[in-house]
């Protein structure tokens, strides 16, 4: 778990609180493990006894700073014994809360609003409020001055609303003591149910967020920091206020961006400028496609941004991504499909021999369930045709790319050099893997109703684009 600090302190579940153990807990990049240690053997065998491993769905802790924190989906990884009897207990968690307790009979409405402290978006939106004054004949002398930009509010779905705040990090002060001032701008993004929702609900919006905006960058963009504001315990202040506990969230994520680097404007494909007058709508169109869209998402970003990123195993995820997404966008069949589950697929399945044994017949007419689909290859071409615009500029053979890609897929999905397919050359793998990447790009966005002619624009002039694809550059 990327940035969780090292928390100690005292352990127990909400429904026994006055049994506590001692304990830290640690991060690596996969989870936060909880250490406890247990001196006293339950011999009843309850919580945290020596009996059994279990699951907690909720442990709550105190630190020895006084921070309260909440562990959720947990269970226990292994335990080790001293020679006095002393145990040792590993617990592995999958969320870290940072922040307060959250009852454990109120998960699925302990939250109000999802809060993000999203510096690299600040690139993206491609707008500053700082400004510099110097004075006439004298560079040496200046005036700094830092306007945020307006707020955007708008509904991102049925049921939330989106806001972006524009804010620096911090309140620089000026002074004899200050030597300097270092400040820098961030972009919060706020989304807030219209009521009270689980840690799901809200890490779900977080996930099609960073995967929108990272198509629009054509890098995978996170948030610094992501925090909840709680439902509960909620202290009402002398002034009538009310102030709701802020928990900092801390979670494992198999996507991690390829550098810290911010992108540079030329290599953006979608920025801001260029949506601007549409942006709500589009934003609102990406949150009602995400669902359908979430399967290519998933292969997309774990293949691109996951842990693992061997090129042929990349390479078989976008294709994979691709042909679900034309089938999630826009169907495919060879004939009706109630036509070829009523009439045809029974007069295949009658023309198996039936001296065949049984579980070869089965076999073979499970695989008639899919056979009205159409090709990968013909699914490429739809896609293709729907961004020729964009391939004609740099993948002008993209007909024969698109075999390329078959092949190769034939190739690693069976490993067979069967009907003259073979191991596909290093390099026109990465290819493929690259023009396989653009499409999606594209066709994501062209879900969330971008339009066209803007996107084809944006694409040509990307120059990401241009790097990846240098030979039929210009044309």
């Amino acid at each position: 778990m990327r940035d969780l600090p090292e928390l100690e302190g005292f352990w127990w579940v909400p429904s026994d609180p006055e049994q506590q153990l001692a304990g830290r807990i640690t991060s690596d990049n996969d989870a936060a493990k909880l250490i406890l240690t247990i001196d006293r053997p339950n011999p009843s065998g309850g919580i945290f006894s020596n009996r059994d491993h279990r699951d907690y769905e909720v442990l709550h802790g105190r630190t020895t700073d006084g921070k309260l924190v909440t562990l959720l989906k947990c269970f226990d990884l292994n335990s080790s014994w001293s020679s006095s009897g002393i145990e040792k207990r590993i617990i592995l968690a999958n969320y870290v809360l940072v922040g307060g307790l959250v009852p454990e009979e109120m998960l699925e409405q302990a939250f109000s609003k999802l809060s993000l402290k999203w510096p690299a978006l600040q690139r993206w939106f491609f707008h500053s409020g700082v400004e510099v004054e110097h004075d006439r004949g004298n560079l040496r002398s200046f005036k700094v001055t830092y306007k945020p930009q307006e707020q955007i509010r708008f509904s991102y779905s049925e049921d939330s609303e989106i806001n972006f705040v524009f804010g620096t990090d911090k309140l620089p002060m000026g002074g004899p003591l200050a030597e300097g001032i270092n400040f820098k701008e961030v972009v919060w993004v706020e989304v807030q149910k219209n009521e009270p929702a689980g840690l799901s609900y809200y890490l779900e919006r977080l996930n099609e967020l960073v995967h929108f905006f990272s198509i629009c960058v054509l890098e995978y963009n996170h948030p610094e920091k992501v925090s909840l504001i709680g439902a509960f315990s909620i202290e009402k202040l002398d002034d009538g206020k009310e102030m709701p506990p802020l928990l900092e969230v801390y979670f494992s994520s198999v996507q991690e961006p390829e550098s810290n680097r911010l992108p540079h404007p030329i290599e953006v494909l979608l920025p801001y400028g260029s949506i601007k007058d549409d942006f709500s709508g589009l934003l609102s169109n990406w949150a009602k496609a995400a669902e359908s869209l979430s399967p290519a998402r998933s292969l997309y970003f774990s293949s691109l941004y996951g842990q693992t990123r061997y090129v042929e195993s990349t390479f078989l995820s976008l294709a994979q991504a691709a042909e679900v997404l034309h089938r999630r966008r826009y169907g495919g069949t060879y004939i009706d499909t109630v036509d070829y589950e009523n009439r045809v697929k029974p007069n295949l399945i009658d023309a198996i021999p039936h001296e065949l044994p049984s579980d070869v017949k089965t076999a073979f007419s499970q695989r008639l369930s899919f056979f009205n689909e159409i090709s990968l290859a013909k699914r490429l071409k739809e896609l293709c045709r729907n961004n020729k615009d964009v391939l004609d500029s740099f993948v002008s053979d993209w007909k024969g790319k698109i075999r390329k890609v078959v092949s190769a897929r034939n190739y690693y999905t069976h490993y067979s050099e069967a009907q003259g397919t073979s191991k596909p050359d290093i390099n026109e793998l990465v290819e493929a893997r690259e023009f396989l990447r653009m499409i999606l790009e594209l066709e994501m966005l062209i879900a969330a109703g971008i339009n066209i002619e803007i996107l084809h624009d944006r694409a040509k002039q990307c120059q990401r684009y241009r790097w990846r694809f240098p030979i039929d550059r210009g044309q």
